[in-house]
């Protein structure tokens, strides 16, 4: 049987390293990605909500000077567009 090298030790801590590195790299991956995909899910989903507005905003300003209630110069969010409709809910209840 012949005697194992010297540099077997070297080999496993290299494969070793390069294990952890491999684990560490993924881990980084995994968040950057997980970052980058909620950047984008919350941005689609304002572009979303702006285009929502951009649909309903003259049915709801019609509505809204029909009632006579204040309405907000420019909505930018769907809180802001229908506003005047839960003051006069709120004040009904």
């Amino acid at each position: 049987m012949e005697k194992p090298s010297a540099l077997w030790p070297m080999v496993a801590l290299m494969s070793l390293a390069l294990a952890l590195s491999s684990l560490g790299y993924t881990a980084w991956l995994h968040r950057s990605f997980e970052t980058r995909l909620e950047d984008a899910t919350t941005e689609a989903l304002r572009a979303r909500e702006r285009a929502l507005i951009e649909r309903l905003k003259p049915g709801l300003k019609k509505m809204n000077e029909d009632i006579g209630t204040d309405w907000a110069a420019d909505p930018a969010t769907i809180e802001e567009l229908f506003e005047p409709l839960l003051r006069i809910i709120r004040s009904i209840c």
